[in-house]
């Protein structure tokens, strides 16, 4: 189920990067540095979240906007985007949940329209969209389904969107002016 976002998130990050800080001081290794990034806007509102160990970002990242609202959740591992990575909308629903490996989607995502509804759902390999994706209208019905090669090409699998019928345009409407009874072009 999903919430509001609010400051316990700071207070997680903070608690992570202290465990992750104090987890390899007990170890028997190079001594491990490691700082709390918070990356400011002249305003003074904060923008960025996250833990730096050994020069390398590391654990949860949190980014927010101008207003000071979450936007993302985002995971690295050395310095490379890779986990769980989680967008907000403004009002801190979930806009999307997936995950990321060396920067780039990988695995399952689902992109959400406004109030916890599907817009789309699919698999991404190496960044590129991957097997059959399913697209939702906003009133929650299957629209279509797709189906992503790794060539890139594509296949419609499914299609539920009613279309209108298209006009015949080989010759002259059968339409006529109900004043002149002309044949309407």
């Amino acid at each position: 189920m999903r919430k509001r976002i609010n400051d316990n998130i700071i207070v997680a990050v903070c608690l992570i990067f202290i465990i992750g800080v104090s987890a390899s001081c007990n170890q028997k290794e190079p001594k491990t540095e490691g700082k709390l990034v918070v990356k400011e806007m002249p305003d003074g509102s904060t923008r960025v979240i996250g833990a730096v160990i050994n020069d390398k970002k590391q654990g949860l990242w949190v980014s927010y906007d101008d207003s000071g609202r979450v936007t993302s959740h985002d995971t690295y591992i050395n310095d490379s985007l890779t986990g769980e990575s989680i967008g907000y909308f403004e009002d801190g629903t979930i806009s999307s949940i997936g995950n990321l490996k060396n920067g780039q989607r990988e695995g399952k995502w689902i992109i959400y329209y406004d109030k916890d509804k599907i817009a789309q759902k699919g698999s991404y390999k190496n960044g590129y969209q991957l097997g059959i994706w399913e697209y939702y209208t906003e009133e929650g019905k299957l629209d279509k389904k797709v189906e992503y090669f790794k060539d890139g090409a594509k296949k419609i699998v499914e299609d539920n969107h009613l279309t209108p019928p298209v006009p015949n345009r080989v010759g002259p409407s059968l339409i006529s002016d109900s004043n002149n009874h002309a044949i309407v072009k």
